[in-house]
C-alpha cells in the first residue's frame, strides 16, 4: 500500500532532521513514526506485532507531535520496541494543551532482523514545525538527537 505523503532527511550537526509533506495529520504522525525508526533501523523489517495506545501533549500541535515522537522512542528505550506503524490518530484541544492519542504498532528489536544503524538520544524541540502547509495538506520538521 502507498504511503500518502513523503518524507526526507535534512542535514544538521550531530542530529538528524525530517521534513515531512502531508494531505493530513495522521499521515504526518505515520510519516514521522516511520522516518524515526528509519534512522535507526529498516522500517520495512518491522513487522506490526505489537500494539500500544500513546499520547502526546503540548502547548501547540508543534509540540504534541514532537512528544509524541519522544513517547515513540521511549518505548524503544524502555521496552525495545520499533513502533513505526501508526494510526487511529485523534487531536483535541483541552485547555490550553492539545493532546494526541494514537494507535503504534510495531515489534521488539531483534539485532539479527534488524540491523543498527544510528541510535537516537532524542527528538528534539529545536526547529520543530507542524502547520498547514501552502497550497493545502500539512507540513512538519523534527530533529533527532544522535
Amino acid at each position: 500500500m502507498g504511503e500518502p505523503g513523503e518524507y526526507r532527511f535534512l542535514e544538521h550537526d550531530a542530529d538528524v532532521g525530517v521534513a515531512i509533506r502531508a494531505d493530513d495529520l495522521e499521515s504526518i504522525w505515520r510519516l514521522g513514526a516511520r522516518a524515526l525508526c528509519e534512522v535507526m533501523t529498516d522500517p520495512a523489517a518491522i513487522r506490526p506485532l505489537a500494539e500500544l495506545a500513546l499520547e502526546g501533549s503540548g502547548p501547540d500541535l508543534a509540540a504534541a507531535w514532537i512528544e509524541s515522537l519522544g513517547e515513540l522512542l521511549c518505548r524503544f528505550e524502555v521496552d525495545g520496541l520499533l513502533l513505526p506503524h501508526v494510526d487511529q490518530v485523534a487531536v483535541r484541544q483541552e485547555g490550553g494543551e492539545v493532546r494526541v492519542t494514537f494507535r503504534a504498532r510495531g515489534e521488539p528489536y531483534d539485532a539479527a532482523r534488524h540491523p543498527a544503524r544510528a541510535a537516537v538520544k532524542a527528538v528534539t524541540h529545536h526547529d520543530a514545525v507542524l502547520e498547514r502547509a501552502q497550497g493545502g495538506g500539512w507540513r512538519a520538521r523534527a530533529l533527532f538527537d544522535l
